[in-house]
């Protein structure tokens, strides 16, 4: 196993790797957002959404859908970190962070229900809005649970 010479056990560097992901996440989450808000205006003009921007929305939520569940990433690892990396604190917050994601996609649903009252939304606008706010939300709440167990 190949280490960083800072770091003389994998226990300390996937510890570090841990830190940075709770450092890192929170702008890749912003960056989607924002990526997000950008196509939902577009969805709002044009009542489409065109096939290069609606590919990449989905390769980007599928990522950040396999990063909160763990599982779809782990081809990417070190072998020998696999273990540390998935242990069951980070388990236990992974479970936790789709829980609230659940919850975040119920929140959204019901707003924009209400939201509809007074104004008309596609399908489109909906389906996008709900699942946007509810990987917002896991990854989000998977943070935070990461940075209260490291701080």
């Amino acid at each position: 196993m190949q280490l960083n010479s800072n770091f003389s056990t994998a226990e300390e560097a996937v510890e570090h790797l841990t830190r940075r992901r709770a450092r890192i996440v929170p702008f890749i989450v912003a960056m989607y957002l924002a990526l997000q808000f950008e196509l939902g205006s577009k969805i709002a003009q044009t009542g489409t959404l065109d096939l290069e921007r609606g590919i990449a929305w989905l390769l980007l939520s599928a990522v950040l859908l396999s990063a909160v569940s763990g599982s779809g990433l782990e081809g990417l690892m070190n072998p020998a970190w696999r273990p540390f990396l998935n242990d069951e604190l980070t388990a236990s917050h992974r479970l936790n962070a789709r829980a609230f994601g659940f919850l975040g996609c119920m929140f959204a649903a019901l707003v924009l229900l209400i939201g509809m009252i007074w104004t008309t939304l596609s399908g489109l606008q909906v389906v996008h809005m709900v699942v946007t706010f509810g990987i917002a939300s896991a990854m989000l709440r998977f943070v935070q649970l990461e940075r209260r167990a490291f701080a």
